[in-house]
């Protein structure tokens, strides 16, 4: 292996962790320093986002003096000294202008000196593209027809490969903005036109359960809009606007790869540790292990990775379920691995984790306990605020979904463990005390009946009985259910299931009277039950909302607890998918979390 310490270029979504930023500590008065961390974004046509890039920067102290300083993955750090005042400008750059800031230390963080407001994000303007494209382009004077489309093709052993997403992303400074996601045709193709002048694009292609001999290129456009370059190649004609993508199974060895050692060490000993085992990430399209390998006898551990042209990224850490065990450091190393196998890493860090033994196995057995906790509570118990409870089952139902996951992590079980806890003690307030008679509570159920999926909600009596097809109810005058919804108890579970023309009972994704609904598919006691609210589904890892009041699976925008979402309508994903950190059909743009930004 040709391994080469040096800095990782390139857009990087992060996380095998969630990375933790400080702005400085109590200790600034005793020392006098403050190691201040400023986040950098880039704002263009009047939105604001990350800036990832390597920047270099100039800190001028009151004396006049100067420092170099330069970004890293997104941040900026520099050291301050205690109520001492500083000038801080972005060093000569081609791409970006940022007025100066004027800033002091006083003895918190840093803070601007007109407002005495925090500082903690650099906000930095893009030049017009125009100013530095055809500069130097001597094809760009000649008079040619350049293509303003691409076409791009997609195979698999030989043949089209149809229904893979095709994802058209603008960069805004350094950072890729999805337009659009489109899927191949029958013949494994798409073809892309009408691009803005003077602007770079990145062409990626997604298919889960594949991988690619090369994943995504890159285009720059010309002052007309047309395409002059293809990942640095120049383009005169239609041949030479197109991609093609090939496709190989996620275990085929087809493809040629490189060797990447790491190493496992014990953090108190510095003794080697054996079966440790390390995951390595791919970054794009998004963040998913890859491959997992245990460390040998002498901690060592060695990874099998393809590269690609411009460096392929691979972000390495202690896998998800190893991390039950094992507290390590560095949190991941970012690398890359190009198509003649040359390895960068970034930071040019040694390829060593450093581990310490700590057995967090009970963090499972812990969520789990909550989870039974909060059922057995809702089963038990009446509520006068129908939202709380609806919060508290979402959030048993999401955090059931993780711990039934393969692979999770300490960082999530604890987090779910304290969102069902927070969703439990809110519903706590309203819980109903009064004793009922039998007539209130007949009473009450009579007027809760009505037609909801074309049945009547009353439950339905009954012995549940289970045979080699399934699960079937037994009616006390001795008929079942057969292609009908029914409102009933299963366990300590009051749900609407429902069941097929031959009496048994449904899980998983059930399509009724026009709408998607979904049975439960996890034997926790939630089984065939129908769910509500937000859904991950394991299988698509798509997020799904289904509606609270009759569980039909909503698609469209749609404004959940204040915010607005968008649930999928076309054939770009499964219909009621939820759009991610990226741009909609209609031109709006969402946040990690799915929620619209402005």
């Amino acid at each position: 292996m040709n391994l080469k310490f040096g800095k990782l270029m390139g857009e990087l979504l992060i996380f095998c962790v969630v990375l933790l930023c400080f702005f400085g500590s109590g200790t600034a008065y005793a020392e006098e320093k403050l190691d201040a961390v400023f986040f950098l974004s880039v704002e263009n046509d009047g939105r604001k986002e990350p800036l990832l890039s390597d920047i270099s920067f100039i800190l001028t102290d009151e004396e006049g003096n100067e420092t170099e300083h330069k970004s890293s993955m997104g941040m900026l750090n520099i050291e301050l000294i205690y109520q001492k005042k500083y000038t801080l400008s972005l060093q000569e750059n081609q791409d970006y202008t940022m007025s100066k800031l004027k800033l002091w230390n006083n003895g918190e963080y840093p803070a601007d000196l007109a407002t005495d407001e925090l500082v903690d994000t650099l906000v930095l303007q893009k030049k017009d593209p125009a100013e530095n494209m055809g500069k130097d382009d001597d094809v760009a004077e000649e008079e040619m027809e350049r293509p303003d489309s691409i076409a791009i093709y997609t195979y698999k052993d030989g043949k089209a490969l149809a229904g893979s997403i095709i994802r058209l992303s603008k960069f805004e400074g350094d950072f890729p903005n999805i337009l659009y996601r489109k899927p191949t045709d029958t013949e494994g193709k798409y073809e892309y036109s009408h691009f803005d002048p003077n602007s770079k694009y990145e062409i990626r292609v997604e298919n889960r359960g594949l991988k690619f001999e090369v994943d995504h290129y890159n285009f720059v456009t010309d002052k007309d809009g047309r395409v002059a370059t293809i990942d640095g190649k120049p383009v005169k004609d239609e041949k030479d606007a197109v991609i093609e993508f090939k496709a190989f199974e996620k275990s085929s060895e087809v493809l040629p790869t490189t060797e990447v050692y790491f190493f496992v060490v014990d953090k108190e000993t510095s003794a080697f540790v054996p079966n440790v085992e390390l995951t390595a990430n791919t970054i794009t399209p998004n963040l998913s292990s890859y491959k997992n390998v245990k460390s040998d006898a002498k901690g060592m551990v060695t990874f099998k990775l393809e590269g690609q042209n411009g460096g392929k990224y691979y972000s390495v850490c202690v896998s998800k379920n190893g991390q039950f065990l094992w507290k390590f450091e560095p949190e991941q190393i970012l690398i890359s691995v190009d198509e003649d196998g040359e390895v960068k890493i970034e930071n040019d860090v040694d390829p060593i984790f450093y581990v310490t033994k700590e057995d967090r196995r009970y963090l499972r057995d812990d969520l789990q306990k909550e989870i039974n906790v909060a059922r057995k509570y809702l089963a038990e118990n009446h509520f006068s605020n129908a939202e709380a409870r609806i919060k508290l089952e979402q959030a048993i139902q999401v955090s059931q979904e993780e711990l039934d996951k393969p692979e999770t992590t300490p960082f999530y079980v604890e987090g779910f463990i304290q969102s069902v806890k927070e969703a439990k003690t809110n519903l706590e307030q309203y819980l109903v005390k009064e004793e009922k008679t039998a007539e209130e509570e007949e009473k009450k159920v009579a007027s809760s009946r009505g037609q909801v999926l074309g049945a009547e909600r009353g439950k339905t009596p009954g012995e549940w009985t289970k045979d080699a097809k399934g699960w079937w109810l037994k009616k006390e005058d001795g008929s079942y259910p057969k292609n009908e919804w029914s409102y009933l108890s299963s366990g300590n579970l009051t749900g609407w299931f429902f069941f097929n023309e031959d009496g048994y009972m449904k899980t998983g994704w059930h399509f009724s009277n026009g709408k998607w609904y979904f049975l439960g598919t996890v034997s926790d006691g939630t089984l065939g039950a129908m769910k509500t609210g937000w859904y991950l589904d394991p299988t698509s890892q798509y997020w799904y909302y289904l509606s609270p009041t009759d569980g039909a699976m909503l698609s469209g925008w749609q404004e959940i607890n204040g915010k607005w979402y968008y649930l999928n309508e076309d054939a770009s994903r499964p219909l009621g998918a939820m759009f991610l950190n990226e741009m909609t059909a209609d031109g709006h743009r969402v946040d990690e979390n799915g929620a619209r930004v402005g």
